[in-house]
């Protein structure tokens, strides 16, 4: 069974980018942490003291603009969904 953990922003964007999700994949097994573009680096840091992205098939970050924490987040299995402009220039 496919295993999933998203982060999503804890607006309107981020509880539908979730929904989304939880319908594409109705027989996955999905985690969740909500934070904010302001709190991201401090709860993922947390999140890896107990947890770990090997854990899961695919880690989504769904509307967080984390263009300051890619290094985080450079990972395999990492999607990122994001409508933020800024992020763009580090899309590589």
């Amino acid at each position: 069974m496919h295993k999933i953990h998203v982060f999503t922003d804890a607006d309107l964007d981020g509880a539908g980018s979730f929904l989304a999700l939880k319908l594409a994949y109705k027989n996955a097994i999905i985690s969740y942490s909500v934070t904010t573009e302001k709190k991201f680096r401090e709860d993922i840091l947390n999140w890896q003291l107990k947890d770990s992205f090997k854990n899961y098939d695919t880690v989504y970050i769904c509307d967080l603009n984390i263009k300051n924490e890619i290094a985080l987040i450079d990972r395999n299995n990492v999607i990122v969904f994001d409508h933020h402009a800024e992020h763009v220039d580090y899309l590589h």
